[in-house]
């Protein structure tokens, strides 16, 4: 009973406990040198902050002019309209840094405002990318613009006069409130790059929703009672941490070779297709690219199916490590043909009942394939499942009703309808329609009502674009097939691979 196993197993979550121990460890520092024992605690040193505070901001607002840059010349309406409310943000804390008293400027009212208005003005500028608000449209420069223009006219009043707005008073309801409310917005943000990180296994996810943590946890400042207490200063620390983050996160990236566009594309789409794309290791690439050698239609079908797969997975509310692994599973159901002889896979008339019997069994030969890499291993038993029938009929192991995850439930149906709208080497393709009347009229037989329901939902909903995962093992090519990486491959691949032909 393979096919079980996964759908009772519970997924593990790689990232959630440092992501709590910063949020509790940190945050609980934090609050305890703010309000707490640690209060009292202080370091009273202007000079020492105005440097601090100025040096990181300034590097902040480089970088979101960089931003601005890359998304106006590429057309990246959401890249420019993050980097300024980044440039909002960073203006904002280049005047809290500059107007500290004591240094360059005496007593002022802009040391305290520029810091309360910071947070919550950036994030009102990146409102279109928060919210995908499509009603920006073509005036996505007119708006990076605005903002970013306002940001510096006001940055520069308060410079000019220091005193002009009233300074809040920290510790009372209002900056509270507003430093909670800031607080949540970005934790929510960051729980939602963890997730990307459980999808995509993409380091710089993970790096991106620590520094979104740490920027939130920075928010929470206006709970202390006063500046130079031990939490004033681990607010800052934290501040500075959520930008040398994100720019550590750009910095893995690059490692790999990727492009800002590429490295900013989950943080903008937060797509889980794109983070998957985007997370898949060489190998995994390599086992698409010799089934597009082997058989170009089954490798056009899997990735198909592996979006449908995935976008009807995110209907049924799944997320993070649970949808990766379905998505991996979607993506590579068919894995298994790699040894199924081609004058059998590609055969252009009806089987033999040897040759059926041959086919049947891509299912095991998939599940072990899967196995034998890290990586795609915890999706194993989705992919020997994905034949299996409601009813009990399927193979390899008969499962029937609950003994079939829902993942492969919706593995299977989306497998079957793009089966039949497409041609294939032995019959003409159906077409979409008929394929959905083919689905209604065995649901309770072939698949369960849940999964054709969430199947049918999502193509009717038009959201299948068909292409987030063409690019999945087109780079490479069929000469780095046989290169030194091919060790990574198991053995009965690896075989194929070398001699350059069938396996044995």
């Amino acid at each position: 009973m393979k096919g079980m196993d996964a759908g009772h197993e519970r997924a593990p979550r790689p990232g959630l406990f440092l992501w709590w121990a910063v949020l509790m460890g940190l945050g609980g520092f934090l609050v305890a040198g703010l309000r707490g024992p640690l209060a009292s605690a202080r370091l009273v040193s202007p000079v020492a902050l105005f440097w601090l505070v100025v040096i990181a901001a300034m590097l902040c607002w480089l970088a979101s002019i960089l931003l601005i840059v890359v998304g106006w010349r590429r057309g990246l309406a959401e890249l420019a309209v993050l980097g300024a409310a980044l440039g909002v943000q960073s203006g904002f804390g280049v005047v809290h840094g500059l107007t500290v008293p004591g240094v360059v400027y005496g007593p002022n009212n802009a040391v305290l405002s520029s810091a309360f208005l910071a947070l919550p003005a950036a994030l009102v500028a990146a409102l279109p990318v928060l919210i995908r608000q499509a009603a920006l449209g073509r005036h996505w420069r007119s708006w990076a613009v605005g903002w970013t223009g306002l940001g510096v006219v006001c940055c520069a009043v308060l410079l000019v006069r220091p005193n002009v707005l009233s300074a809040p008073t920290m510790g009372t309801p209002i900056p509270v409130a507003v430093g909670g409310c800031s607080f949540l917005v970005t934790v929510a943000l960051s729980i939602r790059h963890l997730r990307l990180y459980w999808v995509g296994r993409m380091r710089a996810s993970l790096v991106t929703s620590l520094a979104l943590l740490s920027l939130g946890l920075s928010g929470l400042v206006w709970l202390g009672r006063g500046p130079f207490s031990l939490g004033f200063w681990t607010a800052h620390l934290l501040d500075i941490g959520g930008v040398v983050g994100a720019a550590l996160a750009l910095a893995i990236g690059y490692r790999s070779r990727r492009s800002i566009t590429e490295l900013m594309a989950p943080v903008l789409a937060r797509d889980p297709l794109v983070a998957l794309d985007l997370g898949l290791s060489p190998a995994a690439h390599r086992f698409v690219a010799l089934l597009d050698r082997k058989d170009p239609i089954s490798r056009d079908h899997v990735i198909r199916v592996g979006e449908l797969a995935i976008r009807t997975a995110e209907r049924a509310g799944m997320r993070g490590t649970r949808l990766r692994n379905l998505g991996l599973a979607a993506l590579f159901h068919d894995i298994g043909k790699l040894e199924i002889p081609a004058h059998i896979l590609t055969k252009p008339g009806a089987l033999t009942d040897d040759e059926v019997a041959v086919m049947r069994t891509h299912p095991a030969i998939g599940e072990r394939l899967m196995r034998g890499e890290t990586e795609l291993a915890p999706a194993a038993s989705f992919v020997r499942s994905h034949h299996e029938r409601h009813d009990g009929g399927g193979y390899p192991d008969g499962l029937s009703g609950a003994q079939i995850p829902i993942e492969v439930g919706i593995i299977s149906t989306c497998d079957a309808f793009d089966a039949m709208c497409h041609t294939r080497h032995y019959r003409k393709g159906l077409g979409p329609q008929r394929a959905l009347e083919v689905l209604s009229e065995h649901v309770g037989s072939q698949w369960s009502a849940e999964a054709v329901r969430l199947v049918v939902a999502t193509i009717a909903s038009a959201t299948v674009t068909g292409s987030a995962l063409d690019d999945v093992g087109r780079a490479i090519a069929v000469g780095e097939l046989a290169c030194g990486c091919v060790d990574a491959l198991p053995d009965l691949v690896r075989e194929m691979v070398l001699v350059g032909g069938e396996p044995s």
